[in-house]
């Protein structure tokens, strides 16, 4: 069996405990799941692990506490105990010697981004509040004369590239495996027609789905029944 995982997808205060927390929750909710001939499963963990061929800092941290913690037993509670191994997903199930590269991105901030004006609704002391400064350069662009550094210049954000598409070639490369069992975590409507495939071919779909506050299109209701639950991460 395998979990295909989208670690972004899961809440920062349940990642923050650890991957060992994050795993083992996993298995709880799933257990009922497990077929009873399944000792082994094997965990696959998405996001943007990579930029240009070296492991970003937060795949370092993760790495650092599958090499203390993988493989993960879990005592179930009917008495069998399930034996994880968790890996970072660093290429596809059909070709495992290609890294997938650059799946975490820097991009420059957007052009169009603004800042409110003044006084903000929190501020306790508008007329001396030192994010003024903030306000005007984001405003006016560098105060200084014949700089024409703006926020643009100088404010980035990180983004996930391919990680969907991943999980979606892995959900379907594993669902042609005999007796397959899959259990993918994500919220992200991107995955889905990944699950609808998987769903057609494997013995067992089952969907754990993070608290968003969203609920999943009514799409998903047309994914074959007898193949597929879904199950509330909570």
């Amino acid at each position: 069996m395998m979990f295909v995982v989208d670690y972004d997808n899961i809440a920062n205060s349940e990642r923050q405990l650890g991957v060992e927390h994050v795993v083992r929750k996993m298995l709880r909710l799933c257990e009922a799941e497990i077929p009873a001939d399944v000792s082994r499963v094997e965990v696959r963990l998405y996001g943007g692990w990579y930029e240009r061929g070296s492991l970003t800092r937060i795949a370092q941290k993760i790495s650092a506490d599958l090499a203390q913690y993988s493989p993960i037993s879990h005592q179930c509670q009917v008495g069998r105990r399930i034996l994880a191994t968790v890996a970072l997903a660093s290429s596809l199930l059909a070709d495992p010697a290609t890294l997938v590269d650059n799946t975490f991105r820097s991009r420059s901030a957007p052009k169009n981004i603004l800042c409110k004006s003044q006084p903000w609704v929190k501020c306790s002391n508008p007329s001396r509040c030192p994010s003024s400064d903030v306000h005007a350069f984001m405003t006016s662009g560098c105060s200084e004369a014949n700089c024409s550094v703006s926020h643009a210049d100088v404010l980035e954000r990180g983004e996930q590239k391919v990680v969907d598409t991943m999980m979606v070639a892995d959900l379907i490369e594993y669902s042609t495996r005999a007796s397959a069992h899959i259990a993918i975590v994500s919220r992200d409507d991107d995955i889905w027609p990944g699950i609808n495939m998987a769903a057609q071919r494997a013995r067992a779909v089952i969907h754990l789905v993070p608290t968003g506050g969203a609920s999943l299109p009514a799409y998903y209701q047309s994914v074959r029944r007898s193949a597929y639950k879904q199950i509330d991460w909570r």
